[in-house]
């Protein structure tokens, strides 16, 4: 608990132009400032070398590849294309929405691919089946992956999870976000927290959201639900819950 106050006191608010360790955990500023700069640098030069203002929506895109086209970025400036690649990808990103419900395992947890949307068109329409069977699988496995190849999952992403949630309770904003909650009932399951969609105002969870699952999904949840059931009796057994 010690530990966790002290690194809990190290977090502040980023001040202009002063960098953070990465050691910082569980939420990397470090990560975070690095996008941050990402994003602030194509905004500059974009406007420095066409003078238009960016966005940061898709439609920006089209005045990113012509400075790329100027050719004014040389291929071993890495810095500049690593900033053009960040700033590309939390673009694209920004206009995904996607949901996962259930547990936190890579075993328990469930995507809902058929509810994905990229710029409101169901991504069932954009993919072939087999690509969205391996989106799904790589989704299950995303934080055992991150964890393989950089020693920890809790990098950029809790943090973004976090300001996001954050966000819709402070500027009640009701937007539906899935989250882990206490279930009386809803989705056929009781004493027990699992992630299924809310809606998150000024109040916090204002309202539990019942999707309409398929089969497949009602038997997967069920099946999350039972895994989490298990785990909490375990721990209800050795005196930890």
């Amino acid at each position: 608990m010690k530990e966790a106050e002290e690194v809990i006191a190290t977090l502040e608010i980023r001040k202009e132009g002063e960098k953070y360790p990465a050691e910082l955990i569980p939420v990397r500023l470090s990560e975070i400032y690095q996008i941050n700069e990402s994003y602030e640098w194509v905004v500059s030069t974009v406007k420095e070398e066409l003078k238009k203002d960016f966005q940061g929506v898709e439609d920006d895109l089209e005045k990113l590849q012509q400075v790329i086209d100027s050719g004014k970025i040389g291929p071993k400036k890495k810095d500049e294309w690593l900033a053009i690649g960040i700033t590309v990808c939390t673009i694209l990103a920004n206009e995904v929405e996607g949901m996962v419900i259930g547990g936190h395992g890579d075993t328990t947890m469930i995507p809902l691919a058929r509810l994905a949307t990229y710029k409101g068109q169901p991504v069932s329409t954009l993919l072939s089946e087999e690509k969205l069977n391996e989106v799904v699988a790589s989704t299950m496995v995303g934080g055992a992956t991150l964890t393989k190849l950089l020693g920890t999952s809790a990098w950029y992403a809790p943090g973004a999870a976090g300001a996001y949630v954050v966000e819709s309770i402070i500027h009640n904003q009701k937007k539906m976000i899935p989250c882990s909650v206490y279930l009386e009932g809803e989705y056929g399951e009781s004493d027990i927290c699992i992630g299924v969609p809310v809606i998150l105002g000024k109040n916090g969870i204002e309202k539990i959201v019942e999707l309409e699952l398929t089969a497949d999904e009602k038997a997967k949840f069920a099946a999350s639900a039972a895994a989490v059931h298990k785990t909490n009796a375990a721990l209800k057994e050795v005196g930890a819950l």
